[in-house]
């Protein structure tokens, strides 16, 4: 979702598109590669969809990850389930899941966030600057727009978890809004500890990235006392990792930090967080005190209790209502479509293996969404 045309989208394309200099490369035919971008465990290849005009993001694992049948097998899955989550104003719209070259090759085909001019990239990361606290205000609305977006999320898929809440995972678009990505994709990770791919790291600096270890998927800087402790994780989980990240954007620094994962995971189970700096508004204290509490009975329930709780303090510290959402669950034509060839999609890849039963019901479903 973007506030400015097609036509402005292309203009900002333009540039990239002239830069490079080989012959254009193609996916399937149809996708157009104008920038490729490597995270910790996908590449993202911006693309022109030549089949509809659209400026697409096509993610897909690491080769390290994508020789694996079962790799490939759990991002589709996890994949889809981003597809039926749907659209909202928060939450990067997943389109579709492709499979190329008789499912050797897996894309996740999603919204192309273009970020507001002047800002490096359009991940919340790039506006977070040591030292130098974002607005309260902005930081509020912002945290507001991810309570939303996952609100949203369980509302569609109740019991969704999404296990990597980080600055890396919400985008902010051009309109200024912020968007949560990345859904299933640090659980697609877990899926594959018995492969021996996962990635470790011990260096302080590769704590913002999403790292595996011994099952325990997810960004050590974000993660819960229950992730470093491999339990059952729910909701309170993410709503742990939103209060980090607000008290980043407060604060200027990271709630928890420690040269080692045995310190950083020290501090985040023991609940040793140093308070705020005494600038930030006791009711964003407050807030964060019960988002970050060790003992996750004593955290907010669920996002809607999140959300409440962030648009009172958001009232109080501006004076100000935060503007009321409007979102329809009215599913068009177009996103029918898109959900069938998921799901289409995921039935070949069971059929690959011979799994027919389970194949079979992905067919039947695209053929009911259908």
């Amino acid at each position: 979702m973007t506030d400015f045309s097609d036509s402005q989208l292309h203009e900002r394309l333009r540039p990239l598109r002239q830069g490079k200099r080989e012959p254009a490369s193609y996916i399937a035919g149809r996708y157009e590669v104008v920038q490729t971008m490597s995270g910790g465990m996908a590449l993202v290849h911006l693309c022109l969809d030549h089949q509809t005009g659209q400026l697409v993001a096509l993610k897909t694992p690491k080769p390290e990850y994508l020789s694996h049948r079962n790799a490939r097998d759990l991002f589709l899955r996890e994949g889809t389930m981003w597809v039926d989550i749907g659209r909202h104003p928060h939450i990067v719209r997943a389109y579709r899941v492709e499979r190329v070259g008789d499912g050797l090759e897996v894309y996740l085909v999603l919204e192309w966030v273009v970020q507001p001019e002047g800002i490096e990239k359009p991940s919340l990361r790039s506006w977070l600057v040591p030292n130098r606290p974002l607005p309260v205000k902005q930081a509020l609305a912002f945290s507001i727009h991810v309570a939303r977006g996952m609100k949203y999320a369980v509302k569609k898929i109740p019991g969704l978890i999404h296990r990597d809440l980080k600055p890396e995972n919400v985008l902010i678009g051009y309109d200024g809004s912020a968007r949560v990505t990345d859904f299933g994709l640090a659980s697609t990770l877990s899926g594959l500890s018995d492969l021996s791919i996962g990635t470790l790291s011990n260096k302080a600096d590769n704590f913002t990235r999403t790292q595996l270890t011994q099952g325990a998927a997810g960004t050590p800087l974000y993660m819960a006392p229950e992730q470093w402790l491999r339990k059952p994780l729910d909701a309170r989980a993410d709503i742990y990792a939103l209060g980090c990240i607000l008290y980043e954007m407060v604060s200027g620094r990271f709630a928890a930090y420690g040269e080692t994962r045995e310190a950083l995971q020290e501090i985040h189970v023991s609940g040793r967080i140093k308070p705020p700096p005494a600038d930030v508004p006791k009711e964003v204290t407050l807030f964060l005190r019960k988002c970050m509490m060790s003992q996750r009975g004593q955290r907010f329930g669920s996002w809607a209790e999140v959300e409440e709780a962030l648009e009172e303090v958001y009232a109080r510290v501006t004076g100000e209502s935060f503007p009321v959402e409007h979102v329809t669950d009215e599913i068009t034509p177009e996103e029918r479509l898109a959900a069938g060839q998921s799901y289409n999609s995921m039935g070949l890849s069971y059929l690959d293996i011979g799994k027919l039963s389970v194949s079979l019901m992905y067919f039947e479903q695209a053929v009911w969404i259908g």
